[in-house]
């Protein structure tokens, strides 16, 4: 099991690493783009993400902000982590999680993006 732990949190590392450098790479190529725009198009490096899957995940991490107590548009933080949950649940051998992935990620990740 202690593997399983180390794993899930390497994997929740290198992934915010790595969309934490492409967003900066975006928003360097585009500094006016609006902040969900910058997300989609930051997802799109991702590989197998395209356009249309991009903007769906952000569609979907916004629906899932907007029941908080406090109405709000996603961050970045929050859009690394849907994605994190949903790339390393869709493994074939992933039931779930055993790490919080969100303060692993909100290390990673800072706050204002």
């Amino acid at each position: 099991m202690p593997f399983l732990h180390w794993a899930e949190k390497r994997f929740a590392r290198a992934l915010a690493r790595q969309q934490l450098g492409f967003y900066r790479a975006v928003q360097n190529e585009n500094p006016s783009l609006p902040k969900l725009d910058l997300y989609a198009q930051t997802l799109m490096r991702h590989p197998g993400y395209d356009a249309e899957r991009a903007r769906t995940l952000v569609r979907q991490t916004e629906d899932g902000v907007s029941w908080w107590p406090h109405d709000r548009e996603p961050t970045f933080r929050d859009i690394v982590h849907y994605l994190a949950v949903t790339e390393y649940t869709k493994g074939e051998d992933h039931d779930g999680t055993h790490v919080v992935f969100k303060k692993i990620i909100d290390k990673l990740i800072p706050a204002d993006l």
